[in-house]
């Protein structure tokens, strides 16, 4: 498999012979415990250490036949989906011895050596890139965590780069070019393959992220990769659970409030976002409203969203955002809610001067639609607009703006019927 060993014919033969044997104990029809399985994977582990006499690469390079040949032989006989849950307890439990013994005589291996077990890893990831989470997925992935700080780690995640883009971005080759991205100090280049698939990412699915991470001590990586994808998983978290509790532990205030952010966008209402915004203090007071605005700015398309938006905008008073809103994100100015009512009212009381230009659009965008119900609601906001250019001691600019409306919408005939009540 790594071809730096040379087997003659009785070694082969009686490596074939006992995956064979192997394969007829997985796929038996009698009751196999967890615990026979993983006593079997010891036997057969203690076994190739006694009759290769501690040679490390031969030992590595018999397991990945052995492991090849089990995986092989269930495909071809259409057992492994009836086994699936045998063959992969073996296959993970013997990837763990073999990585245990990596990791204790990693130091000793030459770098043609670490190459070509790099290489058969990925020869066999891709052979069965279609099994979901395949050994090999496992196998390469902690392989590549444990000789992270080598640089020979960084050609492979430009091929990887190469590979996903040549296989059409696969689930799996996403996930292990995010990590080699991430070992590499890619931070954006990892969030960039992870968002490719973010509707279907679980929290298992980046548990090798966070082992990186946390032997890293990347605490705020950590603290906002869990900001980005809990509220997607509805605070299950799988076998990240250990290190979100270890971030809770060390960073407790800040993650606190992380926490409760995520179980609100699980199910957001003005009353719980009231509830949790006077719950918290100091700088997370602050946050709080910019958190919530990247969260639910994505799903302004939404009606429930959009008002509940709009409702906390009004609570927090944020004038600025209201400003923005109403230019940039309105979609129906002819239909306004009560609450996009109230906060323009309020609008106009607390920044009347930079509450006309919203007038000025939603004005012409009304006249745009060309119908009579429409031209009634523009005039509505052209007596608004008066008043607000009289407060702000324009008056003037408001008659140069209704007289360039004239001359501009001259044929609507109707509009220019129904502006003749501006001054009543």
């Amino acid at each position: 498999m790594l071809n730096l060993k040379q087997y003659d014919h009785s070694e082969l033969d009686n490596l074939e012979g006992d995956i064979l044997e192997l394969y007829k104990k997985l796929s038996a029809s009698t009751y196999l415990k967890d615990v026979e399985i993983t006593e079997l994977v010891k036997e057969s582990f203690e076994k190739l250490i006694k009759d290769l006499d501690g040679d490390l690469i031969a030992i590595v390079d018999k397991s990945l036949m052995m492991m090849n040949g089990l995986l092989s032989l269930g495909i071809k006989f259409t057992t492994y989906a009836s086994f699936e849950r045998r063959f992969d307890l073996f296959l993970t439990t013997l990837c763990e011895y073999v990585i245990i013994l990596l990791d204790e005589d990693n130091a000793r291996l030459e770098l043609k050596e670490k190459h070509a077990i790099t290489e058969s890893l990925i020869l066999l990831f891709l052979r069965y890139l279609t099994i979901e989470k395949s050994v090999w997925y496992h196998f390469l992935s902690k392989w590549f965590i444990l000789n992270e700080n080598e640089e020979w780690i960084e050609p492979y995640y430009r091929y990887f780069q190469q590979l996903h883009q040549d296989h059409d971005r696969p689930f799996q080759l996403s996930i292990i070019t995010s990590l080699l991205a991430l070992i590499c100090l890619d931070g954006v280049g990892s969030l960039t393959y992870l968002k490719l698939h973010k509707q279907r990412i679980t929290a298992n699915d980046l548990y090798y992220h966070f082992t990186l991470l946390y032997n890293r001590q990347e605490w705020d990586t950590m603290q906002s990769w869990f900001e980005l994808f809990t509220a997607s998983w509805n605070g299950h978290l799988g076998n990240l659970q250990y290190f979100y509790n270890s971030l809770l532990k060390d960073k407790k205030n800040s993650f606190d409030f992380t926490n409760h952010l995520a179980k609100w966008l699980n199910r957001p209402t003005l009353q719980s976002y009231i509830k949790l915004s006077k719950s918290i203090e100091g700088k997370d007071r602050s946050l709080l409203f910019k958190k919530v605005k990247e969260n639910l700015g994505e799903q302004l398309s939404y009606p429930t969203i959009q008002k509940l938006y709009i409702e906390i905008i009004l609570y927090e008073q944020k004038w600025e955002e209201a400003i923005y809103y109403f230019l940039n994100e309105e979609p129906h100015p002819f239909q306004l809610s009560d609450e996009k009512q109230q906060l323009l009212e309020q609008l106009e009381k607390q920044l009347p001067e930079r509450t006309i230009p919203i007038y000025h659009q939603f004005i012409v965008r009304l006249v745009e639609k060309k119908m009579r119900s429409h031209y009634s609601d523009a005039v509505q906001f052209m007596k608004k607009l008066k008043l607000l250019y009289e407060r702000t001691n324009q008056l003037e600019r408001f008659y140069e703006f209704i007289s360039m409306f004239n001359q501009t919408y001259k044929t609507y005939r109707a509009l220019i019927q129904e502006m003749k009540t501006i001054d009543e």
